[in-house]
């Protein structure tokens, strides 16, 4: 990464930081000298920065006014949005990619039947990835997803897609809730050999039951994510 980018990345990460954990919808942002002036950059920068802000959907600029923090009934109406790696790592002006290293049908234990409340039917797909970010393994995740509701999945939808796009766009899927938690961990072995780390570097590991919007559970996910790249914060507000 040059000089430039490296400049512009700072800008990405402290506005996205400012905007997710102690702005409001609608609050103002400082305008693109303010900004100049208080990181020492050039106004090309500054664009750039925005630019990528925008895109994310996190704010909104408005010619002659000015740019806000975006009205969050309208970025956050996709919920998968919210839960996309892709969309976190492209919000710090990352690249995100994938790697497939299992993909599988496999028949539920009596924990997956109970996760994905499953009945009639309990073949599951798994899905292993290692999921990177400008290359750099960051976080590697176990999907199952019921294989009545994504019936002739395959690997290579998979991979020419996100998992969140595969589900909407050709299988009609509508993601409405996510029920997620998350703890401290360890890496064992073979996570931190996929996620090029040492044996027993801490970790965040993340479970999360993703509900359509007819009242499916749809997946079933296990995560271990880097603790280096990786924190988890909450903000609650009180009215």
């Amino acid at each position: 990464m040059d000089k430039k980018e490296s400049l512009s990345q700072h800008l990405i990460d402290f506005l996205s930081n400012q905007i997710l954990t102690e702005m409001r919808p609608n609050d103002r942002l400082p305008s693109e000298r303010d900004l100049m002036l208080q990181f020492n950059v050039s106004r090309t920068t500054v664009r750039n920065a925005l630019d990528k802000l925008e895109l994310s959907g996190l704010i909104t600029r408005m010619h002659g006014k000015g740019t806000f923090v975006t009205a969050r009934s309208e970025s956050l109406t996709n919920l998968a949005d919210l839960f996309s790696f892709s969309k976190t790592m492209e919000i710090q002006g990352r690249t995100p990619s994938d790697r497939i290293i299992k993909f599988k049908k496999i028949s539920a234990d009596e924990e997956l039947i109970h996760r994905l409340h499953l009945k009639g039917d309990l073949n599951v797909f798994e899905v292993d990835r290692i999921r990177m970010a400008n290359s750099k393994p960051m976080m590697f995740g176990k999907s199952f997803l019921p294989a009545s509701v994504f019936d002739g999945l395959t690997r290579q939808q998979l991979e020419d897609n996100s998992m969140y796009g595969t589900f909407e766009k050709l299988y009609n899927v509508h993601i409405k809730e996510a029920d997620e938690s998350c703890r401290a961990s360890i890496l064992n072995d073979k996570i931190s050999n996929l996620l090029s780390e040492k044996p027993g570097a801490p970790c965040l590991r993340l479970e999360r039951v993703t509900t359509d919007n007819i009242g499916r559970a749809i997946e079933y996910t296990i995560s271990w994510a880097r603790a280096d790249e990786f924190n988890y914060r909450v903000k609650h507000l009180y009215r």
